[in-house]
């Protein structure tokens, strides 16, 4: 058993894996990161191996925890080796998320050009073609969208977007305006750069992921593959990649 720490912007997810195949994931959600971590080295090991990826700054003591029970690699883009070419011009600013999710599409789709959209904190579109990572496009996410309205208006109120709703085109109330405005365009946003990339890529596959995927998994025009757990599956893949550091 392999584990794969993914600490993201809003949670820190532990996923577990047999060799290619994810056996279980838990959801350290909150501030609460150490006891977490303990939970699952606990109730979830013993590991073989762990790969730590964090976009964020993480407890003090969750690297030296991993270490301690196991064989970590703390994956850095720019110094952690991918079975990916990378053309990006500043990858040591790459984010880790991004480009786990680009090995993750092309793991799932080998020798095929690759369009991963992580619709999280933030929506990273990005693109792999020929085993090359080329780099991509970060939009603000249907939460943060939500965010900016209330916080820098005087009246508009904070929405939560629904994803078993598809809100209306035309709102009618301020609120179905505003849910109308983060959805609907960040859809229309997402057509249109999927079409602007298929011009390139006509066989390109597209997959999507993040915390937010439902929102978009059956309303955009174009045929996608919806992986919920795409960063997770990456990130067991550099590992493995990496196995004789470990």
């Amino acid at each position: 058993m392999k584990l794969v720490a993914d600490q993201g912007n809003t949670a820190c997810k532990y996923y577990f894996f047999d060799q290619k195949r994810l056996m279980g994931i838990y959801y350290g959600e909150g501030s609460r990161q150490q006891s977490h971590l303990d939970h699952v080295l606990r109730y979830h090991g013993p590991f073989q191996g762990a790969i730590l990826s964090s976009v964020t700054a993480e407890e003090p003591g969750i690297e030296a925890s991993l270490v301690s029970e196991m064989p970590l690699l703390r994956f850095v883009p720019g110094q952690t080796p991918v079975p990916l070419a990378i053309r990006y011009k500043t990858p040591a600013t790459l984010g880790p998320d991004r480009l786990a999710a680009a090995v993750g599409g092309q793991y799932i789709f080998p020798g095929h050009s690759v369009l991963t959209i992580d619709a999280g904190t933030c929506i990273k579109y990005d693109i792999v073609t020929e085993g090359a990572y080329l780099g991509g496009i970060i939009s603000p996410g249907i939460n943060m969208q939500a965010r900016a309205m209330h916080t820098f208006t005087g009246k508009l109120p904070l929405v939560q977007p629904n994803p078993e709703e598809l809100p209306v085109l035309t709102g009618e109330d301020t609120l179905t305006s505003m849910l109308s405005g983060i959805i609907n365009t960040t859809l229309a946003s997402m057509d249109g750069i999927i079409a602007r990339y298929l011009e390139s890529f006509p066989e390109l596959k597209i997959v999507l992921t993040g915390g937010q995927w439902q929102y978009f998994d059956k309303r955009l025009k174009y045929s996608i593959f919806a992986h919920p757990n795409l960063v997770g599956v990456g990130l067991n893949e550099i590992l493995d990649f990496n196995e004789d550091k470990v």
